[in-house]
């Protein structure tokens, strides 16, 4: 769970009965005043964008638990909304009017920048279509 005004992710272990047990609270983006919006789950990675200052957060998948390892800092301030196809990362800066290209390397999980891309006013969702 991304918690949009407090910059935390928890991690939750679901019971037999449904309930929820949290097992994790981990520090969300290094920066004051960062805002959750989307977090996204991709081949053993967790991938979860802040905003005001535009980061995209990657924790890897180990033991059942997440470990932090990557905060890449974005060209725009806030990504709205996240996409990934394969090895790429898609986040449209509603406050930048753009979409950030992020290139994600299949073997560690990490991101680095690629370029971005114009659009109408304040982006709020992108997606891959096929």
């Amino acid at each position: 769970v991304a918690c949009e005004l407090q910059s935390h992710v928890l991690v939750f272990d679901i019971n037999a009965d449904g309930s929820l047990t949290q097992k994790q609270d981990l520090g969300f983006a290094t920066n004051e005043g960062n805002k959750g919006a989307e977090v996204l789950v991709h081949n053993g990675y967790v991938y979860a964008s802040s905003r005001v200052v535009g980061v995209v957060v990657v924790y890897k998948i180990e033991d059942n638990q997440l470990t932090r390892i990557q905060e890449l800092a974005l060209d725009g301030t806030w990504p709205r909304s996240i996409a990934i196809k394969d090895d790429i990362m898609l986040a449209a800066d509603k406050e930048g009017n753009s979409v950030q290209v992020i290139n994600i390397d299949a073997a560690s999980g990490m991101l680095s920048g690629g370029g971005s891309l114009e659009t109408p006013s304040a982006p709020a969702f992108v997606m891959f279509f096929e």
